[in-house]
């Protein structure tokens, strides 16, 4: 970590994706989208990519070497498209009061999704949940019935001494 300290291109952190929820570090992951640990992510912040390479220290100091350049931020809109450009002019031209409201409102967003969605895994749950407790007993039903299928193999495997089990 120490090579990197006063880097212009890059730097190493380290974040523990397992801290509580509503951790700095624990938004960080759900920001990026890790999932898996360890992760390494490399490249613009805006866009950042998973590193697939090896893991020894040679190996990433040679990767980084290679593959850590400047990239398009507010530190250097020089390296930006004309999108990305007109985009932070616009954001720079606002308050850092306006922009944290600005921030504040995607952060919501984002949580609205999130809320939605675990509501809609739990109806989802809750209905997978009764549709096999309905399969389930509407099977046994049928398997357990002794006047039914069990009676009607019985009779059968009694008509034929060729019957296997599992076949009709």
């Amino acid at each position: 970590m120490e090579d990197w300290k006063d880097s212009d291109v890059g730097g190493v952190y380290e974040v523990d994706c397992t801290s509580e929820d509503g951790d700095f570090e624990h938004e960080i992951c759900e920001l990026f989208g890790i999932e898996s640990f360890p992760t390494i992510l490399y490249g613009s912040s805006l866009d950042l990519q998973t590193y697939d390479g090896g893991r020894t220290y040679e190996e990433l100091s040679e990767f980084a070497e290679e593959n850590l350049v400047p990239t398009c931020s507010a530190k250097n809109p020089d390296l930006c498209d004309d999108e990305m450009k007109e985009s932070m002019e616009e954001y720079s031209s606002k308050s850092t009061a306006a922009l944290a409201t600005m921030i504040q409102q995607q952060e919501a967003k984002l949580s609205e999704i999130e809320q939605d969605y675990v509501e809609e895994l739990e109806e989802l749950q809750k209905k997978f949940k009764e549709l096999k407790e309905e399969r389930d007993e509407a099977m046994d039903s049928i398997r357990n019935n002794k006047t039914g299928l069990k009676m009607m193999l019985s009779v059968l495997s009694s008509k034929t001494d060729e019957y296997i089990e599992g076949e009709l």
